[in-house]
């Protein structure tokens, strides 16, 4: 901040401002030109005010001109001089010409937490003659500073999770398959619970318009968030590997859709990272497939993200062949980078439990040793299989095999950039949103936003059973763990209601949680839930559970 005030002192004379005395000289069009040109350096400096003031000889400060075209908040010559005794960062400016910041917590009537910096400007006989200021808003820093110490913490609680694992797989198999379920369903729910409302306060700060240098610490938390919660993802996969649990649900899909949202989201770490992308798809391959979307981008992103990770300079190349046999298609996918590349005596290991190789390279760099195990088990229950060739030093190169039934013989789609859109409104739709989490209930309601419904909120189950019996829902949300009465609890009583009303047999209730262990899905619709959406919410899984249980007639399509 005393950098940005410095270089602000340094833009304006002494003599440009002492042209400005009183207040009819703001009418003054150079006044109005200057204005305008402090409102440009703000916007070049992501600060939200910059300004001059002078030092009055009863030790008072008059401001001069601001950046800010706000009526109500402006300062200038016409704004009453305040006593700047009880300001301890201003006085060393002004009595001893030194640079100063405000700190944390500095509080005004009407801007609110600001955080501050100060410059002196001389005359030429070196006296303090005005003050150059700028200011942030002290919430975005300490946002965070909350973030990055929330975010410290489940890091922590991580690698905390991945040793218990490690660990309770020592036990004796009998008991340790319970311990571990029992440990994973809660550990999944406190990470997840903060995590939820990390991302979601991430994405709706997003929405704002924020300085760049906020814009950035943000999209960086969100970042850092999204890797975390892989890595707790990963731990689950791993255990329903162990326990048999993890099953491949396949369904029709269009794998051009598919392949574009992995590109999409890899092509922003390689921007990052200033490598060459080389994307080369096989046009012939038919679009519409049946198989596990969700497991096939999963291993996707595993490798193109590891490609990225261990790759400094050069390139990464994607590629795509196909080869179709009566109503299937054998997918060939190679992934090719010229990182750092792999020691022959560590290749026969890749793919095992727990493996981390090139220990020294990988300082600073986030890894649990799950990614490439469950890539490979994935793969081999998909009927696929995975290989590997390395030259140390030169890179890597990665094929999968894949076999994909056809669904339809409709030709591969181009594959371009395709932002996430919201494709309808429903502005006559009532919603309900249950959980005890003060901050997940701004969360999901600030993400339903974009959708103008009317979304209520509640923090009991006993609470949304009232509310669902005095008001017409077309959709509940349902938290899983609550206090005092639980969702599955209060779903049981509202389907019971159905007796006196049908309508609660057909109220779609979906089950919002953090608990996303083996099974949790299947025991949500065995208590009367319609479906399932995992915390932290994903933008897109709720569109799609939005487009899916909202009344159609309620449905307002953007643009129709």
């Amino acid at each position: 901040m005393i950098s940005v005030a410095e270089y602000l002192a340094s833009t304006v004379s002494i003599e440009e401002l002492d042209k400005y005395q009183k207040k009819e000289d703001m009418e003054l069009q150079s006044y109005k030109d200057l204005r305008e040109k402090l409102l440009e350096f703000s916007k070049k400096a992501s600060v939200l005010y910059v300004y001059f003031m002078r030092p009055m000889p009863d030790t008072s400060l008059q401001y001069i001109v601001d950046n800010d075209f706000n009526e109500k908040t402006r300062v200038g010559l016409d704004t009453p001089p305040f006593d700047l005794r009880p300001i301890p960062w201003i006085l060393p400016v002004f009595h001893e010409g030194r640079s100063m910041y405000s700190g944390l917590g500095h509080y005004t009537p009407n801007w609110e937490g600001l955080l501050s910096g100060y410059a002196p400007i001389y005359d030429q006989e070196g006296n303090v003659k005005v003050i150059a200021g700028v200011d942030i808003e002290d919430n975005d820093i300490v946002f965070a500073r909350r973030m990055i110490f929330i975010l410290t913490t489940i890091q922590i609680i991580s690698v905390i999770l991945v040793f218990m694992s490690g660990l309770l797989g020592l036990m004796e198999a009998s008991k340790a398959s319970e311990a571990k379920a029992k440990f994973l369903a809660k550990m999944s729910h406190e990470i997840r619970t903060p995590m939820n409302a990390i991302a979601g306060m991430a994405e709706l700060a997003l929405r704002e318009d924020k300085p760049d240098i906020a814009r950035k610490h943000i999209i960086t938390i969100k970042r850092a968030g999204a890797h975390l919660l892989s890595i707790i993802n990963d731990i689950l996969d791993f255990s329903k590997i162990e326990n048999k649990k993890l099953e491949i649900i396949p369904s029709d899909y269009s794998f051009s859709s598919m392949i574009n949202d992995v590109l999409n989201i890899i092509k922003i770490r390689v921007a990052d990272s200033g490598l060459r992308f080389d994307i080369n798809i096989d046009s012939d391959i038919p679009d519409y497939l049946f198989g596990d979307e969700k497991r096939i981008r999963q291993v996707l992103l595993n490798i193109l993200d590891n490609a990225v990770k261990y790759t400094e300079k050069g390139f990464i190349s994607f590629s795509v062949s196909g080869e179709i046999k009566e109503d299937t298609v054998l997918l060939t996918i190679e992934v090719e980078d010229s990182g750092i590349g792999i020691k022959p005596e560590n290749l026969k290991k890749l793919f095992g439990e727990f493996v981390q190789v090139d220990i020294e390279y990988k300082k600073g760099l986030d890894y649990t040793g799950f990614g490439l195990s469950i890539v490979k088990n994935l793969i081999k229950m998909m009927s696929g299989d995975i290989s590997v060739k390395s030259e140390y030093g030169k890179g890597s190169k990665f094929t999968i095999k894949l076999p994909q039934k056809i669904s339809s013989c409709e030709s591969f789609d181009s594959i371009k950039d395709d932002d996430i859109t919201i494709g309808f409104n429903a502005p006559n739709a009532r919603v309900l949103v249950v959980d005890d989490n003060d901050v997940n209930l701004e969360v999901a309601k600030g993400l339903m936003q974009p959708y103008k419904m009317q979304v209520d909120l509640c923090t009991s189950g006993a609470e949304a059973i009232e509310k669902v019996k005095t008001n017409g829902y077309d959709l509940v949300f349902m938290d899983h763990m609550m206090p005092e009465m639980g969702g599955v609890e209060a779903t049981k009583i509202i389907r019971e209601m159905a007796k006196e009303n049908p309508h609660y047999a057909n109220l779609p209730i979906i089950a919002l949680t953090a608990n996303a262990v083996s099974g949790v899905k299947e025991m949500f619709l065995e208590n009367g839930f319609n479906d399932f959406l995992s915390k932290p919410i994903d933008i897109v899984e709720l569109n799609s559970i939005l487009e899916k249980w909202l009344p159609r007639e309620k449905q307002e399509n953007i643009g129709a």
